[in-house]
């Protein structure tokens, strides 16, 4: 998912080698916020259709923008129901939500859900 900077110093200090810290702090620009979202989300999906097991489940979290839809469309290939939660305790403007995969599917097609956002523009028309 992501390839670890290198530490000059003790683990503890130099924490940005963590995917998960990238979503912590917005930059407070909504593309880029959105685009990065998509990127851990999308490598979280690789990554639970390797692991996860049948009837397993999966929670994201994301930015709400141009790709999100591809995002859901691609889960519903692999998840029998998909949800999308905006927490009621997320402010109204905020753009966080999050995409929540139930009961993995024992033949999804590995190249149905791991297809990318134009792919699915492209067959869309």
């Amino acid at each position: 998912m992501s390839a670890p900077w290198e530490q000059t110093t003790g683990f503890w200090k130099k924490s940005l080698s963590d995917p998960y810290r990238r979503m912590m702090n917005t930059s407070g620009m909504s593309f880029r916020d959105h685009a990065g979202s998509m990127d851990l989300c999308r490598a979280a999906l690789e990554f639970s259709f390797n692991v996860l097991k049948t009837g397993g489940h999966f929670v994201c979290k994301f930015y709400q923008g141009a790709e999100d839809k591809a995002l859901e469309r691609q889960l519903k290939e692999l998840f029998q129901t998909v949800h999308r939660e905006k927490p009621e305790s997320s402010r109204s403007e905020s753009k966080e939500a999050y995409f929540i995969g139930l009961r993995r599917k024992q033949n999804a097609a590995k190249d149905a859900v791991l297809r990318t956002s134009s792919s699915y523009e492209s067959n869309s028309t």
